[in-house]
């Protein structure tokens, strides 16, 4: 049986790719062993939920974790000592001037033995600080997974920047680059031409069965029906555009009644409910925070809203499928091939002026089509074949 090790900076860390990652997990333990590395140690809840999963770094987890989150949420916390604190900016400082890191890069090659064990080690993430480290390892197919749109990822900040700057030469060593969509793949490919006979598209896997029956729970959160509706889920982070979207709800409160909700937590938290308070937007801007179960919230909103700057090919909006939700998107990325079956869906520019027109176009429509059918196809057991064909 071929042995898989997936890496992980940060597993305790819940996103889309947590989440896509676990279910590809518990579908492909049928066939391999599998195993899971993470920078820092995973979470008793994590453990308990993914019992079946070995973990692997346990021995150096008092030293890693530091390097699993960013500078800025390991300085503004209590947690880590003055030392910690100044190892990580050491190894930031390091990372820039392309010098050898002291610090990350010696405790891992102490346990390279250990990883050079596996048949297959899969990067879960294009920002992973592991990716460099997992090019360096003999004997062992390595698979890099991007999980967006890689063209105006890497360029969207000069974070973005700094840390795809190696790209092409760290996965000239890698045998296999998954993109989630023939859009993607394309993007991916216009940074990095040079790689193209290495690049593969395999979409990733949601569970039905859970989405929906969780969606049945009892939902705790009022949703108010006298007005419409819509419902957006992710991080508060510049790249979801949520700050553009509060300009644009400034102008819409004067013409239509709405409540939008939002879903999700990030670094922009404070900034956004000040914004909201500011704007006199209370009523119409609901932040619900980090929510364990989203379902019963997004299957009795009207819209399902995603507008961000730049995606790959959001779960989220596999979710608003699988619970027959009207969709409004920018369009980005691999999103028109998620829904090329769906007809429940308007498309907008990715600007602020198409948004606020399409928005307005919404609110103007009939209540009624939201209640409409559309079907959702899941194609779970190709893109299983697909993975097994990759191993």
């Amino acid at each position: 049986m071929k042995k898989i090790l997936y890496i992980f900076d940060d597993v305790n860390y819940k996103n889309g790719v947590q989440k896509v990652t676990f279910y590809q997990i518990e579908e492909l333990i049928k066939y391999y062993e599998i195993a899971v590395f993470s920078l820092c140690r995973p979470g008793d809840e994590l453990k308990e939920k993914n019992f079946y999963l070995k973990w692997i770094g346990e021995r150096i987890w008092d030293k890693t974790e530091i390097f699993s989150k960013s500078l800025t949420d390991i300085l503004q916390s209590n947690k880590y000592s003055w030392k910690q604190k100044g190892m990580r900016v050491f190894y930031g400082v390091w990372r820039r001037w392309k010098r050898k890191s002291a610090f990350l890069d010696n405790i891992l090659e102490e346990e390279k033995e250990e990883f050079e064990n596996y048949d297959v080690i899969i990067v879960v993430s294009e920002a992973s600080k592991m990716k460099k480290f997992v090019s360096t390892l003999k004997g062992v197919k390595k698979i890099q997974w991007i999980h967006t749109n890689y063209g105006l990822w890497s360029e969207f900040s000069d974070w973005t920047r700094e840390i795809t700057k190696d790209d092409k030469n760290i996965y000239s060593n890698y045998d296999v680059v998954v993109t989630l969509s023939e859009s993607n793949k394309e993007a991916f490919l216009e940074k990095i031409p040079e790689l193209e006979k290495k690049v593969v598209v395999i979409p990733n896997m949601i569970s039905v069965k859970e989405i929906t029956e969780k969606a049945e729970e009892i939902c705790n959160i009022e949703i108010k029906k006298e007005a419409l509706s819509f419902v957006t889920v992710g991080r508060l982070e510049k790249e979801k555009g949520i700050d553009r979207l509060l300009n644009i709800c400034k102008r819409l409160k004067k013409k239509k009644d709405f409540i939008w909700y939002i879903i999700g937590t990030g670094t922009l938290e404070k900034h956004i409910k000040e914004k909201i308070e500011q704007e006199n937007l209370k009523e119409n801007v609901i932040l619900l925070g980090e929510l364990e179960n989203p379902y019963p919230v997004i299957k009795q909103c009207d819209i399902f809203a995603l507008l961000s700057y730049y995606e790959g090919t959001p779960v989220t909006i596999e979710e608003a499928m699988i619970l027959n939700k009207y969709i409004i998107a920018t369009d980005i990325g691999g999103i028109k091939e998620q829904v090329k079956n769906y007809e429940k869906v308007r498309f907008v520019k990715n600007d602020i002026e198409s948004i606020e027109s399409g928005l307005t176009e919404l609110l103007e429509m009939d209540k009624d089509i939201w209640k409409e059918q559309s079907s959702y196809i899941d194609k779970k057991e190709e893109n299983i074949q697909k993975l097994i064909n990759l191993f």
